[in-house]
């Protein structure tokens, strides 16, 4: 057998018909298709004798003189690899790899070509490369900061946001050590969870900690750090997500330093000391104090409403369009960004809401005799869904009339009412309200049967962003309770609460007569 193959001898025949892969034999001075095997038939879906009829030229969709120069160049010897683009019977399009050499058939020198169909390959590289392209995007211009580190913990990319947040360049983040920009109080916990995570024995972590920016300035962040995995399911990387919260922490900074005055004034008031003078000019400083913290309070509430809001609405807008253009068309760790970078910015915006609530609860308000019985019968009404899915059951005795805000205490019952049936146990919640009348306050007393509280966590649970459970469990910001002893301090009253874990708890608050 010469150089050129023999299609005639009865080997090379049996290898045409059974082979699987796709063959065809064409007359390279016309293009007339001279045989197909079985695999031809099967792919191009047209039946044998009818693509003995046809050429070349109807099958690939390039101009009949480029199609016929490649031929040339396959007769030549000169190129024997083509990527062509075929059109089947139903008139897909496919993409195909085409090997091509010469062949004898009976004397005549024929071209038999070997095609590959590559059509799922090149749409999964195209898939592949739009999802890589749109991670690069969703990475860059997130407003959450974002880097990506090897498993010895080196910063591999990193986003703008991040920079700006830290004040370095990229070259310069690029090339220090995250311990280098940690504060030393955080790093034990966040280094004994990455070994955590690398030696594969959670998938994920969040925690709050101190970063120190280029000029000193200390930056709060909340930080989720998760496992990066190839398709074997290999740990390979580590994304680490940040979000900055020292706005949210000078904010309870606020709150707490105006709490801390309140305090103080009535421990004054309730002070029995004979220089009244000395009184007087505590309290007249203050009150100064107090005033001017109002004014903080409320110039930061502003910069909350107007300077935050906005763009985060924007972020959100444009997060949320890119899940639902996009989302089928990513990978699972692109889904996964996705879904980190739109929770961040909805909790951010949950919480600079419900910060704006807390502080409106400070405003100025009429207060007037209220029956609170008929107000806390509209809460129920108001809740009636929430109480309905849960199947609750709030019940009350008679109830006082006080002197009070409308508004709020119907706000007040509507977050102790609504924590007793989120914090629930298995059974149906119960949630009874009571009062006991004293000498110079009404004491009221709301009691469920849900989860209940440590006792060392009781005072820590009217803290603004107090947490003591995970956002998994239950969802919300924890800043209810916090707005309720604000709304009770708004009446001179007093709040707090005692538990039995697995029991329930019991909340007492005053409103003077």
């Amino acid at each position: 057998m010469d150089e050129k193959s023999q299609y005639n001898s009865m080997d090379y025949q049996g290898l045409f018909r059974n082979d699987h892969t796709v063959m065809l034999i064409l007359n390279p001075k016309t293009g007339h298709i001279i045989d197909a095997n079985p695999a031809a038939v099967d792919f191009y879906g047209y039946n044998r004798e009818e693509l003995v009829q046809m050429s070349i030229h109807e099958i690939n969709i390039l101009d009949p003189d480029i199609i016929d120069e490649q031929m040339m160049q396959a007769e030549n010897k000169n190129k024997n690899h083509f990527i062509f683009q075929h059109r089947l019977a139903d008139g897909r399009i496919c993409d195909v790899d085409v090997y091509s050499g010469m062949i004898d058939y009976h004397g005549e020198e024929l071209l038999y070509s070997i095609v590959h169909d590559r059509t799922d390959q090149n749409r999964a590289l195209v898939k592949l490369r739009d999802s890589e392209e749109l991670f690069r995007l969703i990475f860059e211009q997130s407003p959450l900061g974002a880097c990506i580190m090897a498993l010895d913990y080196t910063t591999l990319t990193i986003n703008n946001a991040l920079c700006n947040m830290l004040g370095y360049s990229k070259e310069e983040l690029l090339s220090r050590r995250f311990t280098e920009d940690t504060h030393p109080d955080d790093l034990d916990m966040d280094m004994e969870l990455r070994k955590q995570l690398v030696a594969g024995m959670i998938d994920d972590y969040t925690l709050e900690k101190r970063y120190i920016r280029i000029d000193g300035e200390l930056l709060w962040a909340n930080v989720n750090v998760s496992a990066i995995k190839d398709q074997n399911n290999r740990l390979v990387k580590i994304l680490v997500m940040v979000e900055d919260i020292t706005r949210q922490k000078q904010m309870e900074k606020l709150f707490l330093k105006r709490t801390d005055k309140l305090d103080s004034i009535r421990q004054i008031l309730d002070l029995k000391i004979e220089d009244n003078e000395e009184v007087e000019y505590r309290l007249k400083q203050l009150i100064k104090d107090l005033k001017m913290s109002n004014q903080e309070l409320e110039r930061f509430a502003y910069v909350s409403s107007h300077d935050l809001k906005e763009p985060l609405r924007m972020i959100i807008s444009f997060l949320q369009l890119l899940k639902s253009r996009y989302y089928n068309r990513l990978d699972q760790d692109a889904n996964d960004f996705i879904d980190f970078a739109v929770e961040g910015a909805q909790r951010m915006d949950m919480m600079i809401n419900d910060l704006l609530q807390f502080s409106r609860v400070g405003n100025e308000r009429e207060f007037k005799y209220l029956d609170c019985e008929i107000v806390v019968k509209n809460t129920i009404s108001h809740l009636s869904p929430l109480i309905e899915n849960n199947d609750a059951k709030v019940v009350h005795g008679s109830l006082p009339k006080i002197h009070a805000n409308e508004e709020l205490m119907t706000q007040l019952f509507q977050n102790l009412i609504g924590n007793a049936i989120k914090y629930r146990r298995d059974v149906a919640p119960k949630i009874t309200i009571d009062y006991s009348e004293e000498e110079e306050d009404y004491l009221f007393i709301v009691r469920d049967n849900g989860i209940g509280i440590e006792a060392q966590h009781l005072d820590r649970i009217f803290t603004v962003f107090q947490r003591l459970h995970s956002r998994e469990e239950y969802e919300g910001t924890g800043i209810g309770l916090a707005i309720s002893k604000k709304i009770v301090q708004q009446h001179n009253g007093k709040i707090w609460a005692k538990s039995e874990p697995g029991k329930g708890t019991t909340f007492y608050f005053t409103i003077p007569k």
